[in-house]
Order: structure tokens, then sequence, then C-alpha cells
């Protein structure tokens, strides 16, 4: 059979080779989605000093288990999120 004038027609062994090509595309897309993910909960967790000057000794002192100080963005003030009970204040934990 020949193929050439049906543009739907390809040989039985191509199917799999563009099932593994897209397998691998898919695996490479999630594994680069949880690096992006990754970077976003370390760039959240990277306090940024320059806007903290007047916080800097609120941010020094220890917080309680669990809990970790933040600077909002857009702000410039410190908040307060626990990871277990995934609670955010910004209200210094005691």
């Amino acid at each position: 059979v020949d193929g050439s004038k049906n543009p739907n027609f390809l040989p039985v062994g191509d199917w799999r080779a563009r099932v593994k090509a897209a397998a691998a595309k898919t695996k490479l897309e999630e594994f680069r989605a949880r690096q992006e993910d990754q970077a976003r909960v370390n760039k959240t967790a990277t306090i940024e000093r320059s806007n903290a000057d007047d916080a800097s000794a609120e941010l020094e002192a220890p917080l309680p288990p669990g809990w970790r100080a933040f600077v909002d963005d857009e702000s410039g003030r410190v908040y307060f999120g626990n990871f277990d009970t995934k609670q955010t204040t910004w209200e210094r934990p005691r």
C-alpha cells in the first residue's frame, strides 16, 4: 500500500516513536513545573531585607515551631506563616 498520496497515512513504526516522544515531553513539562513550584516556594521563604530594616529585630527573634517570617512584596510589611496549620497572621505568634 502506497500512502504517499494520503496525508493521514503513517507507517506502523512511526506512531510508537510519536507516543514515546509525547511521553518524554510530558515528563519534561512535569519536571519543569515541579522546579518552578520549588523555586516559588524558595522565593517565598526568602526574606527581602531591603524593605525590612525596621523589622530586623522582630525577624531575628526565635519563632515558635512551624512558624516562619515573610515580607509582603507589595507593602514591605512582615507577616508570619505556619506550614503545619497553613495559618498566616500579621501579628507575631507567641
